[in-house]
């Protein structure tokens, strides 16, 4: 993918854009000496992966995943022990919705299994997952979830066997949307799938909705952790502690 807004900008001509996160498409407006047709257009750049060198000395693991998974990063890093485990999170930019939807997860796998310059990742462990943003009921990224994600493993256990030693990977079934039933459903549906892909590829599971209903209570609910709005979908410091 190309940032079109870097291109505009350096042509010096004007830029349109449409959309939400991954998916703004940029085009390029022409001078007014032009005939009115765009001159490029594309979607934004893919976010990549961890910036710092993998350790010699200790297992590497990288967590690749939503705005959920990079609230529990830290606290895996430190139960692990950091002297231990080396853990780093993918895309690295922990300033939005992490690895977004599963579609965004397809289109951009390489570059969030490759570092800012372009060195290419290779943990000893890699945990993954997609959904939070593929729950809205009708939504298309809530239809293509599962082919996407299909396509997504398949490419993932090629990549981790494709080299020695090979790579672990992991799975998080997508945490619960506590005050939400409509989008908790269609959660419960896609890790049930998901399970299935899972086994079939025998990739293990954690099974974080689970943990969190039999710990706050069944959908709806709007607190758990004395944290209004937890798990929906994001929570305080001491759920993502306790996740």
């Amino acid at each position: 993918m190309l940032r079109q807004r870097v291109l505009c900008m350096s042509i010096e001509i004007h830029m349109k854009e449409e959309g939400e996160d991954w998916k703004v498409k940029t085009t390029c407006i022409p001078s007014e000496d032009n005939d009115g047709s765009p001159i490029l257009s594309g979607y934004q750049v893919c976010k990549p992966g961890p910036p710092l060198s993998f350790s010699d000395a200790k297992p590497n693991v990288v967590i690749l995943g939503d705005s959920v998974s990079m609230g529990y990063t830290p606290f895996v890093a430190s139960q692990l022990g950091v002297n231990a485990v080396s853990v780093q999170h993918t895309p690295w930019d922990l300033r939005d919705g992490g690895a977004v939807d599963a579609g965004y997860g397809f289109w951009c796998l390489d570059r969030l299994l490759s570092a800012p310059d372009g060195t290419a990742l290779r943990p000893d462990v890699l945990y993954f997952n997609w959904g939070l943003h593929d729950c809205a009921p009708g939504s298309e990224s809530s239809k293509a979830y599962m082919p996407y994600l299909g396509s997504i493993v398949r490419r993932l256990v090629d990549w981790a066997k494709e080299d020695q030693p090979t790579v672990k990977l992991i799975f998080g079934l997508t945490s619960a949307w506590l005050n939400n039933k409509d989008n908790d459903d269609i959660i419960v549906e896609h890790n049930r799938k998901a399970q299935s892909l899972m086994e079939r590829f025998r990739i293990p599971t954690v099974d974080l909705h689970s943990a969190i209903i039999q710990k706050c209570g069944e959908v709806p609910k709007d607190s758990c952790f004395d944290f209004d709005g937890c798990w929906s979908p994001h929570c305080s410091k001491d759920g993502y502690e306790w996740l």
